[in-house]
């Protein structure tokens, strides 16, 4: 929600809409652009959605995926909007999919990046965490991330405790999530 009506994001937010967003719903298993009067809701709460949406702008609407290299963990999409009924229909549809789709791509990978970097620098991660990542993603336990540190192992979970600490994570595996689902991985 980041260029939109704030009362929609408002109102999106208090109504949980995430839940029975269509839009959501089609972005997280497609990667074609649609238009969302060609997707089908499949439950009232759908429908509730799709008309509170138009009461803030979203009467015709063009939804790009943008597929993450991390999963369906972060799913993209970018919606176009207009009150216009018929604004995404005609001859320009094709070349209109092609311009959404390279814009949501490129809005996605740009604020992944920006949440990349700000997770870098807000919990200041070193090179010597994101090795201990690595090694925690491969598997590997303490003794063996020790003889490859030319450490101990108790010097190994001792660095994972204050690793866990900065991310906010309990445990080493939710570390390891938490740094593939902002790309540090």
């Amino acid at each position: 929600m980041w260029a939109c009506d704030p009362a929609w994001a408002a109102e999106y937010a208090s109504h949980q809409w995430f839940e029975y967003d269509p839009w959501l719903r089609y972005a997280s298993s497609n990667a074609e652009p649609i238009r969302a009067s060609d997707l089908a809701c499949s439950s009232n709460e759908e429908i509730d959605f799709t008309r509170t949406a138009a009461q803030h702008g979203f009467t015709s609407a063009l939804i790009a995926p943008a597929p993450s290299p991390v999963g369906l963990s972060r799913v993209g999409v970018l919606c176009l909007g207009s009150a216009d009924p018929s604004r995404f229909d005609g001859e320009n549809f094709p070349k209109l999919r092609v311009l959404a789709r390279a814009l949501a791509m490129e809005l996605h990978h740009w604020i992944a990046q920006s949440m990349r970097e700000e997770l870098l620098q807000g919990v200041r991660l070193t090179d010597a965490d994101l090795q201990l990542l690595r090694h925690e993603a491969a598997g590997h336990s303490s003794k063996l991330i020790g003889a490859a540190m030319n450490l101990e192992a108790k010097t190994i979970d001792c660095r994972f405790q204050r690793l866990n600490a900065k991310l906010g994570a309990p445990d080493r595996r939710t570390a390891v999530r938490i740094a593939r689902l902002y790309g540090l991985l």
